[in-house]
Formats: C-alpha cells, sequence, structure tokens
C-alpha cells in the first residue's frame, strides 16, 4: 500500500512539474498569435464580400457594384423630339418644339408666358430608384447678354399629378372637381415657374428675378421643396420661396453661377434612391467641364409621393416669364434606372449593392435602418401612407477613408482585447497549477 502511495504521489508531482513548464513556454503566446490571425482573416472574409473583386481574381481590387443603370426611353427626350413627345409627353402652355433643335418654354421678349412638358404616364413611368438629367439653358433677349434683368425662371418636378394638364379642366366646373379630388391643387394656377403652386411632390426651382428686394441671396439660385399635402403646402412666389409652406430641402438658397443666365448649355442630375429616401443633386457647367457639382445631399423625412391610381411618378419641367422675360430651351432628358439582375427593389442585396454603388461612384455612403426599411416597405405598398417622422431632413452621411479606418482599428482593438482576455485566463490556470502542485508535495510520504 505504501509503495501504491508513493507511485501515486511521485505521478501527480511529476505531471504538475510538466505542466507547470509547459505552460511557462513560449506555447501559448504561439496560441494568441495563432488566435490573433485567424480572427484577422475572418475579418477579411468577410469585408471582401464588400471590398474585394472577386471576378478579378485579386485580393488588392475593390470589386464593382453589381447595380446598372438601365435606360428608360420612355421617361427620357432626345432629338429628335415630336415622335417621343407625342406619346409620352403632354405639353402646356405657350410651348414651342422645333424637332431637331429645342423644346423652348418661353421666349424672350414675350412677358406674362409660361410653357410646360410632363410626362403623361402612358410609358414607364414607375420610376422608384433612378436619376434624371436634365439638359437646358436660359438666354437673355438677343444683344442684352450681360443684362442682369431676366425673369422669371424654371422649375423641374416629380409629381404624382398630371391631370392638371387635362382639356376638359378649362371649365369652372371641372376644376372645382379637380380640385376636390386631388386634395386642392389649383388647377390654373402657374406661380411656381408655370405649374400650380401647390403640387405635390419634389420641386426644383432656378429662380432668375429677385421679387423680394430685401432677399439677401443674389441670383440665381435654387430652391428644393417637397410638398406632400396641397391643401396646406405652398410654394410662395412673391417671397421668392422665403413663405413656403412646404418641406424645405435646402435651408438656405443655393447660390447658381451667373454664367447660367448668359445662354450656356447647363445640366441639372436628379439622383433619388427610394429604398434609402436618398436624394442627390448636382450641377454641370459646360464652361467648368465635364465634371459633376454636388449641390444637395440628403435623406428627405418622407418617400417621394406617388399617384394613386398608378403607382406613378410624372417627370414635368416649366418656365415662366413676368415682366420680364427670357428664353429657356430644353435640349434633352436622359433617365436611367438602377436595378439589380434577378432582383427587385426590395431585396437585402439591392440595397446592400446600391449602397456599394455610391461608395464608388460618389464616395458617399448611404445606410438604411431596420426601422426605415420597414416603412418604406409600406410606403410603396400604400401610397398615402404617412410617416410618423418630423419634417426635417436628415443630413448625408458620408463613407470616407475614415470611416474604413475606424472600422478596421475596432477590429484591431476587439483582437487586443481578446488576447488580453486569453493571457490572463492562462496565467489563472498557472496559478491554479502552482497550488495543486504545491498541494501534491505537501502530501505525506
Amino acid at each position: 500500500m505504501r509503495c501504491l502511495k508513493v507511485i501515486t504521489r511521485s505521478t501527480v508531482v511529476v505531471l504538475g512539474q510538466s505542466e507547470r513548464e509547459l505552460m511557462r513556454g513560449p506555447w501559448f503566446r504561439k496560441l494568441v498569435v495563432a488566435i490573433t490571425i485567424a480572427a484577422v482573416f475572418a475579418v477579411f472574409r468577410i469585408s471582401s464580400e464588400h471590398f474585394v473583386d472577386s471576378d478579378s481574381g485579386s485580393r488588392l481590387i475593390i470589386r464593382r457594384s453589381q447595380i446598372q443603370r438601365v435606360p428608360n426611353q420612355d421617361a427620357s427626350l432626345s432629338i429628335p423630339f415630336l415622335d417621343k413627345v407625342s406619346n409620352f409627353w403632354y405639353v402646356g402652355g405657350g410651348t414651342e418644339i422645333r424637332n431637331n433643335e429645342f423644346i423652348r418654354l418661353t421666349r424672350a421678349g414675350s412677358s406674362g408666358h409660361h410653357g410646360l412638358i410632363l410626362s403623361n404616364g402612358l410609358g414607364d413611368n414607375t420610376i422608384d430608384n433612378f436619376e434624371t438629367v436634365v439638359k437646358f439653358r436660359i438666354s437673355p433677349k438677343a444683344g442684352n447678354m450681360r443684362s442682369r434683368l431676366m425673369g422669371d425662371g424654371m422649375a423641374i418636378v416629380i409629381t404624382p399629378e398630371k391631370d392638371f394638364l387635362l382639356q376638359d379642366l378649362a371649365s369652372s366646373y371641372a376644376r372645382r372637381q379637380y380640385e376636390i379630388n386631388s386634395g386642392g391643387i389649383v388647377a390654373g394656377d402657374t406661380q411656381m415657374m408655370g405649374l400650380p403652386k401647390n403640387l405635390p411632390g419634389l420641386a426644383l426651382i432656378i429662380d432668375t428675378y429677385k421679387n423680394d428686394g430685401k432677399a439677401g441671396t443674389p441670383i440665381p439660385f435654387l430652391d428644393i421643396i417637397l410638398n406632400t399635402s396641397p391643401s396646406t403646402q405652398a410654394y410662395d412666389a412673391d417671397s421668392d420661396g422665403a413663405k413656403t409652406t412646404a418641406i424645405k430641402i435646402n435651408q438656405n438658397k443655393i447660390r447658381l453661377k451667373k454664367s447660367i443666365m448668359t445662354g450656356e448649355t447647363v445640366q441639372l442630375r436628379l439622383i433619388y434612391i427610394e429604398s434609402e429616401n436618398f436624394l442627390k443633386i448636382d450641377i454641370q457647367y459646360t464652361r467648368e467641364g465635364n465634371y459633376w457639382i454636388e449641390l444637395v445631399h440628403t435623406h428627405l423625412p418622407t418617400v417621394l409621393p406617388r399617384n394613386i391610381e398608378s403607382n406613378q411618378r410624372y417627370i414635368g419641367i416649366s418656365a415662366s416669364t413676368g415682366e420680364l422675360s427670357q428664353t429657356v430651351d430644353i435640349l434633352g432628358i436622359e433617365t436611367n434606372e438602377y436595378h439589380l439582375k434577378g432582383k427587385d427593389g426590395l431585396s437585402k442585396d439591392f440595397l446592400r449593392e446600391i449602397e456599394l454603388y455610391f461608395l464608388q461612384e460618389f464616395n458617399d455612403k448611404i445606410v438604411m435602418e431596420k426601422d426605415d426599411f420597414q416603412r418604406w416597405k409600406m410606403a410603396k405598398s400604400r401610397p398615402l401612407y404617412q410617416t410618423k417622422e418630423k419634417a426635417s431632413v436628415k443630413p448625408g452621411r458620408h463613407g470616407s477613408f475614415v470611416q474604413t479606418f475606424a472600422f478596421f482599428f475596432t477590429i484591431l482593438i476587439c483582437i487586443y482585447l481578446a488576447s488580453v482576455y486569453i493571457r490572463v485566463s492562462i496565467k489563472h490556470f498557472l496559478n491554479a497549477n502552482r497550488g495543486s502542485t504545491k498541494r501534491s508535495r505537501a502530501l505525506p510520504r
């Protein structure tokens, strides 16, 4: 029996010493290094879905987004104009069309007139995630190129309403019925640069004449408004938009280059991503070069309104003159939609790819929260659905090197803390082993 005790005790002592020597060796440092390498590799694999181009075979090239820009010919206009206008567009006011040159909304020297064009919905106007580029020029009267006295301006709208242009609204009874059915739209009004002042939807208003002499911003300038309730919201022309009751997307007027009033060809680009409720407005001046200048980058407080019956949105461009006048020519409209092959706009894959697309194309990171996604789906299925958010504009969120650095820095901190935890746990384990070894040595022989 004593011999058995001695053998047992000796075995315990030997095992304790062996474990202690192993624990004190460099093996646990190697374990920590191995775990760190594995963690970094896992992070790289996860992030590669967004950052690595699997098609190129290179792990150093950022992969391209799978979003495709698909032309929407029904919501576009190009030379020759007449065939497309006769099929897919309404024409109002004193608009003139020269088939191989331009669509003239107003003419210099003709006061108190207006002109407009509006997509009629016979084609594809179900535009959800899209961009529209309007090419135009604003010119003074011939021989008066240096004069700053011109008016009034032009507007570009994305609206759910088109019936205010129908011919049967000429009678007072028809107008009253339309105003009741449309929620209060003033059918015969042209105060918003040739459009009804309370037309619902998004309006980009280029003002070339100051009605309010006290206004501090020199002409020309841009205002962007969102009307979701024609009965309570309207554009105010007399105050140059200052007393507008619609939602103001820009709190301060956006200054534009004065060359816009000298006959220079200008392009204005409107980008709207419904799945993110994201709006981006850019401008391109021919004299500046072939690049876009960002004017607005924001998240709207609510989804752009749709037509209740057709679920469509209509593109409209208008211009008007007062006592002063100017020539406003439309040279082209190009509309493209963003699509993901084999997926619709409700797909999570689409949301991920459109975020990557904007990060690559514009260095803009647009992120949708879970609640925003649910509200958007409800608004898409029910055009009259209104969110309970406050009518304020969320600032745009930018993706940049700083965000990428912060992401990987956070990962490294987590890895470091994990390694510290492992080392502390091993130390506690070694201390516990030492205690058991000492107790085993203290056993009577």
